[in-house]
């Protein structure tokens, strides 16, 4: 594909994330009590996720439900009450990042948005499939309120799947994370003065943590890839090609123009 093709072929991604933005407005204004009188039994039925893989992280080791595993505990219950799991996977090659946007539908026609997760894409195509895994997994977790892993300790802090580590039992040890640099968390404070951001510590974590799709209670906790994602982003605020937006739940994000 071409620049100009590719150009192009993001221009329209965009165009269509605009509307499917306003879709989601206009949902958010209707009533949702049949919705949520399905979600509600539903949630409660789902039992334990069974936890058929094991990783090894250095002195550690813990069993975990892969994407698979939580679809097929997951999807039947669901069906039953008249719901079903979307996630849509979706690309920005300026950022270079990958993001799962998940929701919850429902037969009547409305649907719950459980918001978005952005990584960085890998560096080939199979560790970005490996990466769209890993999110879809911990998205789906996170809007139906479950914890499928023994150590929650070891998941939060093993680094999402690289190059070439699909999730199976015999996956090797994970790399620790490299932290952000002070550099780099200088250059965030810097850019978010620039953009007249807020200077309440407690609006800027909740801005990063809508753009790096988890929360940190410090920048220091931001990994390097992370917090060039942040970087990236407030400067594209700065220079007037993005704008800090408020998201359906609440929180904050940068988005394009």
């Amino acid at each position: 594909m071409s620049i100009a093709e590719e150009e192009a072929q993001e221009r329209r991604d965009w165009e269509d994330g605009r509307a499917s933005h306003h879709l989601e407005l206009e949902a958010w204004q209707r009533d949702r009590s049949a919705l949520y009188s399905a979600l509600v039994p539903a949630l409660g039925e789902l039992a334990e996720i069974a936890k058929t893989k094991q990783a090894n992280a250095g002195q550690y080791s813990y069993t975990y439900a892969d994407l698979a595993d939580l679809l097929t505990a997951c999807r039947p219950v669901l069906a039953t009450h008249g719901l079903a799991i979307s996630q849509r996977v979706t690309t920005s090659l300026p950022e270079n990042t990958v993001s799962v946007s998940t929701r919850i539908l429902h037969v009547s026609g409305d649907e719950y948005y459980a918001g978005r997760m952005t990584f960085p894409l890998g560096r080939d195509a199979q560790a970005t499939g490996s990466l769209i895994s890993y999110a879809r997994r911990y998205a789906l977790l996170a809007a139906l309120g479950i914890a499928a892993e023994d150590d929650d300790g070891a998941a939060a802090s093993a680094r999402p799947p690289t190059a070439g580590a699909p999730e199976t039992s015999s996956a090797a040890p994970p790399r620790p994370p490299r932290l952000a640099t002070k550099a780099q968390m200088a250059k965030i404070g810097a850019l978010m003065d620039d953009a007249g951001l807020d200077s309440d510590a407690a609006q800027r974590r909740e801005l990063v943590a809508g753009i790096i799709g988890r929360t940190v209670r410090s920048r220091a906790e931001m990994t390097q890839e992370e917090a060039g994602l942040v970087v990236s982003s407030m400067q594209a605020v700065v220079d007037g090609r993005a704008t800090v937006r408020v998201e359906e739940g609440g929180g904050l994000t940068v988005a394009r123009l």
